[in-house]
Order: C-alpha cells, then structure tokens, then sequence
C-alpha cells in the first residue's frame, strides 16, 4: 500500500509542527520514505503537480494533515485531520458574503468525500459533526503526543546560559509560545495573567514573576502597538 502524505505547510507553526513530527515518528516505523519536490499548495500549478504524482506513484491514500477547502480532485482516496474550525465557527472575515459562503460549501464537500477525518479533540469533532452534518462515525479523535524533546529536555547549559544572557531572562515565568493571531486570544491571557500576579502578591509569592510571550510576528495589530510582549 502506497501513502503519500503532504508536508508542503511543514515550515509553519502549529499545522507545520503536527506534520513535522508524524514523519520525525513515522520514520522511526517503516524505512521506505520518498520525498518528492512539489510546488507550494496555494498555486493552481501546485495542486495539479501535486495531482500529477500521486497518480504517476499509483498513490493508495493521501494524508492531507490540515483542513483545506480549494478542491484537489486526488485520483484516490484521502484522509484529512482537522485541528480547529475557528475560521467557521465565529464567521471569519474572508471576505464578501459569497466567498464566506462558498469557503464554507468546499470546506463541507471535503469532509463529506474524506476516507477518514482526524480530529485532535472530542471538541473539534463534536463541531465537525455539527457544523458540516459529518456522519460522527466517519471521524476518529487522535490527540497531539507529546514531542519526546519535552521530556527529556533538548537545551545545553550552553544553550540556557545564551538565552538567559541575550534575553536577560533571570526570573521566574510564564511562556506562551505560537502564533500571534486573534483567534488565539492573546488579551485573555495576559488579563489573566495579570490576575493571577496579584493573587500571589497577596500571598508574598513570586514577586518578580513575568510572562513571556514569542510569535511567529513581533506586532500585529493595534494591541500589539501599546502593550509590550514581556508582561
């Protein structure tokens, strides 16, 4: 049985950190990978390349690990994970009326024709079922592993002290780290943060305690112009 997999996001964050380590685990399994050069998939080019090879390879499923709602007219089955439905849930700006529409209709019409469909929560699932009508058999819940780097820890002291140096980070903390977009709902978190530091302060604990936020962009947007990433 040949799989393919698309790995053509696999330099981002969240979608490109879930790709990267199902190959980084998968080679741990079989030993007859193949990479094949395809162009990007936002491209009419790219989705017909991308067509092209999986047909020519004799391709059994392709593992598509993120939603998408452009059509792909694969010539074999596919399975798809989907990790939120934020962009539907709370009616994204995409643009006009028609386009929201229409994103929304593909985006039904690839889950409806999925083999299978990976949702990474029971929350995400319960909203693929409600939202599109997907028959709740036809998706399986498959949580995020925990990266292995995490538990054994991947830094030298070289490395800490480099940080802590550059960064002049000699305090306790908090790290949020990822995108730096709404949906992600950034104000909450440094607003709880904010009450959470004094609650401690009336406990004398943790005085010196800071959050720390990194991205994928220093500023976005006009909050980003006024408050400062280190809180």
């Amino acid at each position: 049985m040949k799989i393919a997999i698309d790995i053509r996001r696999m330099n981002e964050f969240g979608v490109g950190t879930y790709t990267r380590n199902i190959i980084r685990a998968l080679a741990r399994l079989p030993e007859n990978f193949k990479a094949v050069h395809v162009l990007p998939a936002d491209t009419m080019r790219g989705h017909l390349q991308c067509r092209a090879i999986v047909a020519r390879l004799n391709c059994d499923l392709v593992h598509v690990p993120h939603l998408f709602w452009l059509p792909r007219g694969l010539p074999c089955r596919y399975a798809v994970t989907v990790h939120d439905l934020l962009e539907h849930m709370y009616r994204a700006d995409i643009g006009s009326g028609f386009k929201r529409s229409l994103h929304f209709q593909l985006t039904r019409r690839v889950l409806k024709h999925a083999a299978r469909i990976f949702a990474v929560s029971n929350f995400t699932k319960n909203e693929i079922t409600k939202l599109f009508g997907i028959d709740s058999g036809k998706v399986e819940v498959v949580y995020n592993a925990i990266d292995q780097r995490f538990l054994s820890g991947h830094a030298t002291d070289a490395d800490r002290q480099f940080l802590a140096e550059r960064y002049q980070i000699t305090y306790p903390f908090l790290l949020y780290a990822g995108r730096i977009s709404p949906h992600k709902n950034l104000v909450r978190i440094i607003e709880t943060f904010s009450a959470l530091k004094t609650d401690l302060l009336k406990h004398d604990a943790y005085p010196d305690l800071k959050l720390i936020i990194i991205g994928d962009e220093i500023m976005r947007g006009a909050f980003w112009d006024s408050c400062p990433l280190k809180y």
